[in-house]
């Protein structure tokens, strides 16, 4: 029987060993000498490009921790901002509020003049009256007479009213003035349409939905201010012009 000799798997355990970056037909350096800094397999780094690179993170944090500094600054500086913005707001709000009640008697006040130029397109066309019907304003006929009985009462007499009359003349004088308010109470006078024209434009502005939803004095008169210039304004101008036509053949 032959014995064949076997192979020792020292070299094959040395070969395991070799590091990778002399599989490549490098050879291995000298005992005690290092390889050269260039043949170092690529995921190895030298100590110097370690340090390198931890410089590298220190400044970038620093550089991140100074723009979150900057963005607190920011931040802090824009609630400033919104606060003063809000601030505004309510002061806004505010003069809003205390404009209301004066656009509400605008609206009022020119529906309550379209309204007498209607009055007085009614007038035109039922003609004079032949005898004395219902006032449409509350009568002020006795407001002097009434005021001059308080004075009366307490032992004198209204100075005012004694300069215009005379002595001893002041009930006299109440008397005419009640009449001269009642007369003007009773009698609607021609309207200005140009005036008129330019008070409801103004107001048309204030004749919003919600002015409406406010109470229903406010809807009505809107409604008449909207209704003015289809409706309304003929008829004013066509009494005008009826009367004018009245006048001139008298």
């Amino acid at each position: 029987m032959r014995c064949v000799p076997q192979r020792s798997a020292a070299p094959t355990r040395l070969r395991h060993l070799v590091p990778a970056a002399f599989k490549n037909g490098s050879k291995l350096p000298a005992r005690g000498q290092l390889p050269a800094e260039g043949k170092l397999s690529a995921g190895t780094s030298s100590p110097a490009a370690g340090t390198r690179s931890l410089e590298d993170i220190y400044a970038k944090v620093e550089a991140q921790g100074l723009e979150i500094v900057e963005l607190r600054g920011g931040n802090v500086e824009l609630r400033g901002r919104v606060k003063n913005l809000g601030g505004r707001v309510k002061k806004l709000g505010g003069q809003v509020k205390n404009l209301q009640p004066a656009g509400d008697r605008v609206l009022l006040d020119v529906a309550a003049q379209v309204l007498k130029s209607l009055l007085y397109v009614g007038r035109c066309h039922i003609g004079p009256a032949t005898s004395k019907g219902k006032v449409f304003y509350t009568s002020t006929s006795t407001a002097f007479m009434q005021l001059n009985k308080q004075f009366q009462k307490k032992g004198t007499v209204e100075p005012t009213f004694e300069k215009l009359a005379g002595p001893g003349r002041v009930e006299e004088f109440c008397k005419s003035a009640d009449a001269l308010l009642d007369a003007r109470n009773q009698r609607v006078h021609p309207p200005n349409v140009t005036e008129l024209d330019a008070a409801v434009e103004g107001a048309l502005k204030l004749a919003t939905p919600e002015a409406k939803a406010r109470s229903s004095a406010l809807a009505r008169a809107c409604f008449v201010l909207k209704e003015y210039k289809a409706t309304i304004r003929p008829a004013i101008e066509a009494a005008l012009n009826s009367e004018a036509l009245k006048s001139a053949s008298k």
